[in-house]
């Protein structure tokens, strides 16, 4: 057998088992848990950069297995270039009816609602009636404080010379604190503890840096994203935060040792 022959044949088996790696990491969803005690005394499901993506009852089924309280959504159900919105709708009907559900906007829901307004408008008066929208609000459900703050694009676009701590006119006045706070980026931490004090911060957006290297973390970033604060639980200043590695995939569909994830955590 011709030298390149066997050298082709190699490299057509990497690539099929890389596919395959692939599709396990982004489809086949696994479920993390976490014990963060805030004395509630409650479960939640907590996902975020669902990216539109399509489900199957499995995916169902792993959260209906769990018996939440609650099921929090930190933004990005959808994807910002995009007006077809019936996965996320799907998935929406599919847990509705699960626990009470909250979701809160990402990155890409506000692009999407700056740049298609009127579609981004109907999607939302698409979403069933016991889904709570929370934009920049405050809300209860199953005796557990629920905050969200929706950051604009300035937040997202790293403008030279911007500094959230020069944005006076967007402190939402009505958040109390103490709450369990979804705030899509996790790149401003300090933030949200010093003008809101959650109890528990909640984000995702940076889809765990991708590719997660051993004792190194993720290694794919927006420019300013801090890596120490990519994927999982930390605590900043006292104040408790798990950023989940995302449910879906979007721009880089690429993961490697980093597979998509439901996050259970017992509050």
């Amino acid at each position: 057998m011709p030298k390149v022959f066997l050298i082709l044949i190699i490299f057509f088996i990497l690539v099929i088992m890389y596919l395959a790696y692939e599709y396990f990491e982004i489809h086949i969803v696994r479920v993390v848990r976490k014990d963060i005690d805030l004395g509630l005394k409650k479960k939640i499901v907590y996902l975020a950069d669902f990216h539109n993506t399509g489900f199957g009852k499995r995916f169902i089924d792993l959260i209906k297995a769990e018996k939440p309280d609650a099921i929090l959504i930190g933004g990005d159900m959808i994807n910002k270039k995009e007006t077809a919105y019936q996965n996320a709708i799907r998935f929406f009907d599919a847990i509705k009816d699960i626990a009470p559900v909250v979701y809160s906007l990402g990155n890409h829901e506000i692009r999407n609602r700056n740049s298609f307004y009127e579609k981004y408008s109907e999607y939302v008066r698409s979403i069933p009636e016991n889904v709570i929208y929370l934009d920049n609000g405050y809300t209860e459900v199953n005796g557990i404080p629920v905050s969200a703050i929706s950051l604009d694009t300035r937040f997202y676009q790293h403008i030279k010379g911007f500094y959230w701590n020069m944005c006076d006119d967007y402190i939402i006045k009505d958040i109390p604190k103490k709450t369990v706070m979804l705030c899509h980026t996790p790149e401003y931490p300090e933030m949200c503890r010093e003008l809101y004090d959650p109890a528990l911060l909640l984000s995702g957006h940076l889809h765990g840096g991708h590719i997660r290297l051993p004792f190194v973390g993720g290694i794919i970033y927006t420019r300013k994203a801090k890596k120490h604060y990519s994927k999982g639980y930390y605590e900043v200043g006292g104040m408790k935060m798990y950023v989940t590695g995302g449910a879906g995939s979007h721009f880089i569909p690429i993961r490697f040792n980093n597979r998509c994830e439901i996050v259970v955590l017992n509050i």
